[in-house]
């Protein structure tokens, strides 16, 4: 499974809690910074997607899931893209920080996944 991570990078405790909450594995993070400019975010994810060598059949055959951006509209963008490229919705961790601020970076709280959500 392919985590594309456009936010804050996880680290192996967060690949546990994943595992622990889906049963499954992550065995790549691909990280895709996304700039600020929402001018054309359609090229850009073009344009990174290239960059990490990941084609349209890659996309169709891999089961994805994605790390969102914080920005609402650039999150929605990029479910939306993802669709468009691969015909299916991806899993999406949801992420929390700690209230004691303990641990390395945000816990994976809960994936989502929206394919059977939306039943497509």
């Amino acid at each position: 499974m392919i985590l594309l991570n456009f936010a804050q990078k996880l680290h192996d405790i967060q690949f546990e809690q994943f595992t622990a909450l889906t049963s499954m594995k992550v065995t790549e993070q691909i990280m895709l910074p996304l700039e600020t400019s929402d001018d054309d975010l359609e090229k850009l994810l073009d344009s990174l997607l290239t960059r990490v060598k990941l084609t349209d059949e890659e996309l169709k055959k891999e089961q994805l899931v994605i790390n969102l951006p914080a920005q609402t509209i650039k999150a929605i963008k990029v479910i939306s893209y993802l669709y468009k490229r691969s015909g299916y919705f991806p899993l999406v961790l949801r992420t929390a920080t700690s209230a004691f601020g303990l641990s390395i970076g945000p816990a994976v709280v809960e994936v989502l996944d929206l394919q059977k959500m939306f039943k497509f």
